[in-house]
């Protein structure tokens, strides 16, 4: 049975009037107790509601477990399934959250409370239970030891991974509705978009929430910031190895007050293991059924350890095979010509390492770090315009981050973080094949350095229980090295120096303890960050949000966040240049030059990947609201329908003379009777001063060069990158997910879907707003996954089922837009066995699994694109019906 408990004063315990009758109880029942705690059976408990699993396991293991509603109420957990004690059940289901467990000595009872190292009233009973000594990773607040309820966050745990039959993290994160592949994927190398807005030559990828751009999702790793790939514009997440994943949260709201920069869209954080105990090695091997595409992996993991610290090691190996353009018929052929072949998908290696290490330093003190190192080797071929393209990458990330956490009190936690890490992107060979010709090779350097201290606890207690805060403070040093071959543009090494300090405060008006009609729990968190920029000045970001349970299992909440994302430093180090040249201005009036071509203008522009006037933050306010829905009479059922909108601006956005020329959304860039002692000032600067470059290309109707005269521009092009557009996103985001026992075998059902409701961009606070939903390269109206999973003894059939709407393709011909299908597409995941379970013959601790991707080889939708893949790159993939087979198994325990 599940008995809960109730505070009294400022210790949690049973209550008094029914102390003696709830230990008589379970005195009853130790005997049984205890042999039900010791004993394995098989357990199949759900990811979800933690409430729920509690209760769900007390019933499947006939077990009594003592809890505060109140500790418990809105935690999730990863589930357990396996044969397992009651003991190690209830450790697995709170992992990562602020709960432990002890024994009552006396009746034998699992009593979950608070994690505390205030006596040895909280000793854990098995090693197992080092979580005190680990930093409690949760996503979307400061405060240590509590979610926050306001927040959207949508988790993926271990089994989701497995499930899926995902090979690498940017697979996985694929199936994800929310997330829209953009240009920062595997295939927008090879793809010709013209919304292109983040440079992607060596097929990295990134999480791109919303479709507001790669750059405008924080990407983090235990909820710390890892280093940017290529130019600096996004994290690849391709250099992540799945196998040391151990759940996956998507923040779905503007989160700039608890993280700074870049969390516009919102962010994806990837949690660790860190618990592990044994030694588990696994392997895949994965081909698609039409080609000669072919992945291998291999993986080894092992954990142990020594009753005050534990170690996690993790080495793996990933070998991800070309899909060839020839094994693709659809593939080459488009109205805008033939393409002769090369590769669609790259041939890639992926080596990893891993390592985790927790201590206890005293009974209130641990430390704890954490290390991974990777190399990605990219090989493409690629042919256009009969030109056979051979380009050779080597991407190394390494990233360390340690932790010193101290209980000052039961109540009050310090934690100090030191991080650094690194990502260099190399190429080593760009050649023409055909011909011999050798292009300049890019060498990117990235890192990043983070200091920070936070002290989080209760400060006091009010009607609905105690006021939590957290106030930190952090230092963080970001570098961008371009050793490419010296071009003149860019400052070859920069550094942006950042001073943060924040606060967050979650306020409980009503608590579970003292709820009154129509308000079980009524909750505020209100939270805000200053950053100071070394280069290009300061920004405050709040978020409020509010959380309502007007009945039990029934939540309603509401936030507002203003957020931002600084400039990259790679428009930051880039230098405008100022060009005086012949152009083309269907707007001119004025009286033509005779010098030149009709309709040509002595025009003055400005290109490059920064502007005259410099760059700023690009910034964004965002609202959401959302039902929550957890009843406790339907256990195993959990349902969160959510509503946002993102008013995104200043978006940093590369304009040339000839976009501009003749487009009313840039009319204000443009000058048609120009000063020419202003223009004279420009061109004085250009030959002085380096940090604006000058080129001249002016020439007579005859084709000879004319001089440079100020007083003969004509017209003035204030162009190049600049903080411009606008995007006004809006939608609805619909999760799900079911469980229940039947007596043919445990069922769920799972559900997640993302309505987009408008997508509206203007290129120009001048210009009038464009609807971009249901277009070609944008997000379309409608992404949805639905799961269903059944299980019996050792056997596992999961299946899911992939929407991606239909939508226009409005660029091959703007006059007549044509139609692209949707796409469906189903997944299936048959497996055998546990490794937590023990058996006397070869599948001991074994688990194989046969997954197929694209069942029933669905093509892609067909698009007539100009660069002749025949498929839109951001809402499809070319890979068809993909069929993996991987096997785990358990050595130690």
């Amino acid at each position: 049975m599940a008995t809960h408990i109730e505070p009294l004063g400022s210790r949690e315990v049973l209550k008094t009037s029914k102390l003696k009758s709830t230990i008589a109880a379970l005195l009853v029942s130790a005997s049984l107790a205890g042999a039900a705690l010791a004993d394995a059976q098989r357990l199949d408990i759900p990811a979800g509601s933690l409430l729920g699993a509690l209760e769900t396991l007390a019933k499947q293991a006939n077990v009594d477990l003592v809890y505060q509603d109140e500790q418990v109420k809105g935690l999730k957990t990863k589930g357990v399934s396996g044969e397992l004690s009651a003991n190690e059940a209830v450790i697995k289901l709170l992992e990562g959250t602020p709960l432990t467990v002890r024994r009552d000595p006396e009746s034998g009872a699992i009593l979950i409370t608070p994690r505390s190292s205030s006596g040895p009233e909280h000793e854990d009973t098995t090693s197992s239970l080092r979580g005190q000594i680990d930093e409690i990773v949760v996503t979307g607040t400061n405060i240590r030891g509590v979610s926050n309820p306001t927040v959207p966050i949508i988790q993926y745990d271990r089994s989701d991974i497995e499930y899926s039959g995902s090979r690498t993290a940017q697979d996985f994160l694929q199936t994800i509705p929310q997330n829209f592949a953009g240009n920062s994927s595997l295939y927008s190398g090879r793809a010709i978009n013209p919304f292109k807005s983040v440079t992607n030559n060596s097929g990295s990828s990134g999480v791109d929430l919303r479709g507001l751009g790669a750059g405008s999702t924080l990407t983090l790793l235990n909820g710390r910031r890892i280093p940017a790939t290529e130019t600096g514009q996004f994290v690849d997440v391709s250099t992540l190895p799945l196998a040391i994943i151990d759940r996956i949260d998507v923040q779905t709201d503007g989160a700039s007050a608890i993280y700074g920069s870049d969390a516009i869209g919102g962010v994806i954080n990837f949690v660790t293991r860190r618990d592990f105990t044994g030694l588990e090695v696994s392997g895949s091997a994965g081909s698609v059924t039409s080609g000669g595409k072919q992945d291998y992996q291999g993986n080894i993991v092992g954990g142990f350890g020594w009753g005050s610290g534990s170690a996690v090691l993790n080495l793996g190996y990933t070998d991800t095979g070309k899909l060839a353009m020839a094994d693709r018929p659809f593939i080459g052929q488009s109205d805008y010509g033939t393409l002769a072949g090369g590769d669609i998908l790259p041939d890639e290696e992926l080596w990893s390492g891993y390592a985790s290490i927790a201590q206890d330093l005293g009974e209130r003190t641990s430390f704890t770090i954490d290390a991974l190192y990777t190399q990605r080797d990219h090989t493409s071929t690629t042919s256009m315009y009969n030109r056979v393209q051979h380009r050779v990458f080597s991407i190394d990330n390494y990233f360390v981050t340690a932790q010193l956490n101290s209980d000052l009190t039961d109540d009050w936690n310090v934690g100090v973080y030191a991080d650094y890490g690194a990502n260099s992107l190399e190429e080593s060979q760009n050649r023409v094949l055909n011909t011999g010709q050798n292009f300049n090779l890019f060498l990117f350097e990235n890192d990043i350095l983070t200091l920070e201290g936070r002290v989080s606890g209760k400060l006091f207690d009010i009607y609905g229980g105690k006021v939590s805060v957290a106030l930190g403070a952090s230092y963080r040093e970001e570098g961008y090295r371009d050793a490419s071959p010296p071009n003149g543009r860019f400052d070859p090494d920069i550094t942006r120096r950042v001073k943060a300090a924040y606060g967050e405060v979650m306020v409980p008006f009503v608590g579970v303890d003292n709820e009154v009609p129509f308000v079980r729990q009524l909750q505020l968190s209100v939270a805000g960050r200053y950053e100071e920029y070394s280069d290009f000045g300061t920004t405050f970001n709040p978020r409020y949000g509010l959380f309502w349970e007007p009945v039990e299992g029934l939540g309603v909440r509401a936030s507002y966040s203003e957020s931002f994302r600084a400039p990259p430093l790679y428009s930051i180090g880039n230098r405008p240049q100022l060009a005086i040249l012949g152009m083309r201005d269907p707007l001119y009036t004025g009286t033509p030059d005779p010098r030149l071509a009709p309709g040509t203008v002595y025009a003055a522009a400005i290109y490059g990947a920064n502007s005259l006037d410099g760059l700023t933050e690009e910034t964004a306010d965002s609202v959401t609201l959302g039902l929550t829905f957890e009843p406790r009479s339907l256990p195993g059922l959990s349902a969160e329908l959510s509503y946002f909108e993102v008013s995104y601006k200043d978006r940093i956005q590369f304009v040339s003379p000839d976009l501009a020329a003749g487009n009313p959304a840039y009319e204000n860039l443009i000058d048609r009777s120009p000063d020419p002692a202003y223009i004279q000032s420009l061109i004085d600067r250009a030959m002085t001063d380096d940090s604006l470059l000058f080129y001249s290309g002016v020439f007579d109707i005859n084709g000879n060069q004319l001089p440079v005269v100020a007083s003969d521009v004509q017209v003035f092009f204030d162009t190049g990158t600049r903080n411009l557009s606008i995007v006004d996103v809006r939608g609805m985001d619909l999760s799900a997910k079911y469980s229940l026992d039947t007596s043919f075998g445990r069922w769920s059902f799972g559900f997640n879907g993302s309505l987009l409701m408008d997508y509206k961009t203007a290129l120009s606070p001048q210009a009038a707003p464009v609807e971009g939903v249901d277009q070609i390269y944008r997000p379309v109206e409608f992404k949805a996954r639905g799961t269903v999973a059944w299980s019996q003894a050792d056997f596992t059939v999961f299946t899911a089922l992939n929407y991606i709407d239909n939508y226009t393709d409005t660029l091959s011909d703007p006059m007549h837009p044509v139609g692209i299908a949707s796409w469906t597409t189903v997944d299936l995941t048959l497996s055998y066995g546990d490794t937590n379970n023990h058996r006397n013959d070869w599948l001991d601790r074994t688990r194989l699994s046969l997954t197929v991707q694209n069942l029933f080889d669905k093509d892609p939708p067909y698009a007539n694109t100009v660069d002749g893949l025949n498929f839109d790159s951001t809402n499809a993939s070319p890979l068809g019906r993909f069929v993996i087979l991987r096997f785990t198994k358990g050595l130690l325990q």
